[in-house]
């Protein structure tokens, strides 16, 4: 029955990879014991993911390789945590980086994981207002393409509600009417910096986890590469008998995205330029800007004005 399933679910088991071309092998064994490895690690510091079920590099289907996941109760995804979904980019970042640790450059093997990272971490953003700018309202629309039959041009979904809300304003694309507003070039900026500055979080964290747990991530491979497919268990069992080592300030303080700049380091209570200088030189002051400026010119003013006619009077 067991066989059965994986047939349905997973495809066709195809012949093994040729032995004489171990950088396949090599990388597709990385990519997976490293998933598995960093979910490990983050179940047992936060029991946030799932337990690792089983992991494959026998070719089935479309697939050359696999990591299967237990899945939870239905009542385990009526909604996510923010610990969960960090975890989550987490373990899809986690492919990429052994590959990269493991062949000491990058490749292009993991680019879907890659891609899956960043959408969430452009959900955790703008969608669900999880980052530390809080709450915004600049989340895409979606779209539906049953606009036209055989036409692929896509239709904004919206609102009755907001129509005329929208309506008398500018569109992104002048054929697609009721568009949501479009954020300034600097607040827009300054969000899609958050989302790479997510992303540069958790793949830091990848990186040492990866590091600190280098020998379990060796050993992990080399019986994967063997065996072809274990199960979560077998996989736990040889990362057990190989514990972590505490990384060196030194090689703590290398972090791999160091040259990865961010425009905008700090949050949102910073005040214009928002501790960006070229955004001054770049963009004019908001209006909002100039009307909380004015404001306190009044403000200072007035007490000023106070302070000279009561030292008159007296």
């Amino acid at each position: 029955m067991y066989a059965g399933v994986d047939r349905f679910t997973q495809g066709e088991t195809r012949p093994p990879l040729p032995t004489n071309h171990r950088l396949p092998l090599l990388a597709f064994s990385a990519k997976e014991v490293g998933i598995a490895l960093v979910a490990s690690v983050l179940r047992a510091r936060y029991n946030r993911i799932e337990p690792v079920e089983r992991v494959s590099v026998q070719p089935k289907g479309r697939s050359y390789s696999r990591t299967l996941f237990a899945r939870g109760t239905d009542e385990d995804y009526n909604m996510i945590t923010r610990g969960r979904l960090l975890d989550r980019m987490r373990v899809a970042l986690a492919g990429s980086t052994a590959v990269k640790l493991v062949l000491g450059e990058d490749t292009n093997f993991a680019i879907a994981d890659i891609m899956r990272a960043r959408r969430m971490a452009e959900k955790f953003v703008f969608y669900y207002g999880m980052s530390d700018f809080g709450i915004t309202t600049w989340a895409q629309q979606p779209y539906s393409h049953d606009f036209a039959i055989g036409s692929n041009r896509p239709r904004k979904v919206t609102s009755v509600d907001a129509m005329d809300a929208t309506a008398d304003w500018p569109s992104r694309v002048e054929e697609l009417r009721f568009d949501p507003l479009d954020p300034s070039d600097p607040t827009w900026l300054r969000y899609t910096d958050e989302v790479r500055k997510t992303i540069k979080q958790c793949y830091e964290d990848v990186w040492t986890i990866l590091q600190e747990h280098r020998e379990a991530l060796w050993a992990g491979i080399a019986e994967l590469s063997q065996q072809k497919e274990m199960l979560g268990g077998e996989l736990r069992d040889v990362f057990d008998a190989h514990p972590p080592k505490p990384l060196s300030p030194e090689q703590a303080a290398a972090g791999p995205l160091d040259d990865m700049h961010i425009w905008t380091p700090n949050g949102r209570e910073e005040a214009w330029p928002y501790n960006t200088e070229w955004f001054r030189d770049t963009y004019p002051k908001p209006h909002w800007v100039r009307a909380r400026e004015q404001q306190e010119a009044a403000v200072a003013a007035t007490a000023g004005g106070s302070g000279s006619s009561a030292s008159s009077e007296s």
